[in-house]
């Protein structure tokens, strides 16, 4: 066992300060801009948590592949944008191994409502009362007792619920207490907004590999005699992409695609790994549900040597296309979804804008400036935070809007007056 060190390991204890700016950058160059796609002073979570040594981007397992994007959801080059392109309507999320209750009750455990996406705020200095109550959590982890790690960081989360690092170590600890699906639940609202952690972060917080070792042993076990558990596989995905070992990942989220072909957020996070549109991560067989599946076989990753390390990649800029006149899209344009989503877009002369969605009872807003860089219509809101796509005219009437560095598969929106 590599002497206590892990897959991805990284002697250099100062690559979080080192690599803050990489990690936490969430502007998205068009042109000549630099468009801040969080809000005004945006620092991600990880900003409070000297222990957090980097994510998958560290990885770099695909980030350069032809064709590869970034999962719908992950800020379009940073952590910035958050769930704004789920609030917005743009996207839908569902958690598949949410089991309702919301706070009172289910996989949320009294503690979030895991069946939306975690919150991407702004995060400020945790206090004294939260930090000493997330150090208890990771000190109770580090000495196996788990069940007082879980107690200690639900605090944490009432206190602060926006932190995506207290729900990333909440899965972890519920994926220590056996407790899988509940455990596959938070990952996935974590994951809908973020890459997860590296093998790095995940290794400190146990006293030596073997003890992870043991743990990820136990769960492939019940993976085998439990093949058909969607949740179980995800929880896997999860945990082999930490541990720096995409391809075991990819494995698992096509039988997790299989298995629950309406976990969208696997399909990105299987193409990812692959190298594939979500539209070809989501044309697998779709009978595993009814079939055995044969014992699993050469997917199970060896933690005795480490993975190379490498640097993250930096986010490709956006090139405009041909310029379009600003002018000739100022007014009220609507689109709508088969889902029965709607939206409404008012561009006013004086760079204004008005962006309203309603689908059933669900309706958010939000208003700021815009401006078309080339074919790219910024939406810009004064407290930070922005919608960038690529605008398309099919006539005077009509033009399609698309997010950029989104799913290749992914139609946009189509607008009309």
């Amino acid at each position: 066992m590599n002497n206590g060190r892990g897959p991805g390991s990284n002697q250099n204890n100062g690559a979080f300060n080192r690599d803050f700016g990489r990690w936490g950058n969430n502007n998205l160059s068009i042109g000549n801009r630099s468009i801040s796609l969080g809000r005004q002073g945006y620092r991600p979570s990880f900003y409070n948590h000297g222990f957090y040594r980097g994510n998958w981007n560290n990885n770099n397992f695909a980030w350069n592949r032809p064709g590869y994007y970034r999962p719908i959801g992950w800020g379009l080059g940073g952590w910035g944008l958050g769930n704004l392109i789920y609030s917005s309507g743009y996207n839908r999320y569902y958690n598949p191994y949410f089991a309702g209750g919301g706070f009172n009750g289910g996989y949320g455990g009294g503690v979030y409502n895991y069946s939306q996406p975690i919150e991407v705020a702004n995060v400020g200095t945790e206090s004294d009362e939260t930090q000493q109550a997330f150090a208890s959590a990771r000190e109770a982890f580090y000495a196996g007792d788990y069940q007082a790690a879980l107690n200690a960081v639900d605090f944490a989360i009432k206190q602060n619920p926006n932190d995506a690092v207290f729900h990333e170590f909440r899965g972890v600890t519920l994926f220590a207490l056996k407790q899988y699906r509940e455990s596959a639940t938070v990952l996935h609202s974590v994951l809908a907004v973020g890459p997860g952690w590296d093998w790095e972060t995940l290794r400190s917080l146990y006293p030596s590999v073997e003890v992870f070792t043991i743990q990820l042993r136990t769960l492939e076990d019940y993976r085998d005699a439990n093949p058909q558990r969607a949740d179980v596989r995800f929880l896997l995905g999860y945990l082999y992409l930490t541990t720096g070992y995409p391809e075991s990942a990819g494995k698992q989220f096509t039988r997790v695609v299989q298995l629950m072909p309406e976990d969208k957020l696997s399909a990105q996070l299987q193409a990812m790994v692959s190298g594939k549109t979500v539209a070809n991560a989501m044309a697998e067989p779709t009978n595993a549900s009814v079939l055995p599946m044969p014992p699993e076989t050469g997917d199970t990753p060896s933690l005795a040597q480490p993975q190379p390390e490498t640097q993250p990649a930096t986010p490709r800029p956006v090139a405009p296309g041909n310029a379009l006149d600003a002018a000739k899209f100022v007014g009220h344009w609507t689109a709508s979804r088969g889902e029965g989503s709607k939206f409404d877009l008012t561009l006013n002369v004086d760079g204004t804008f008005v962006w309203k969605f309603a689908e059933g009872t669900e309706t958010d807003s939000f208003t700021g400036k815009y401006q078309m860089e080339g074919n790219t219509l910024i939406l810009e809101r004064p407290e930070g935070g922005a919608l960038v796509g690529n605008v398309v005219p099919s006539s005077d009437n009509k033009f399609n809007f698309r997010l950029v560095n989104t799913d290749p598969e992914d139609k946009g929106l189509d607008f009309s007056k």
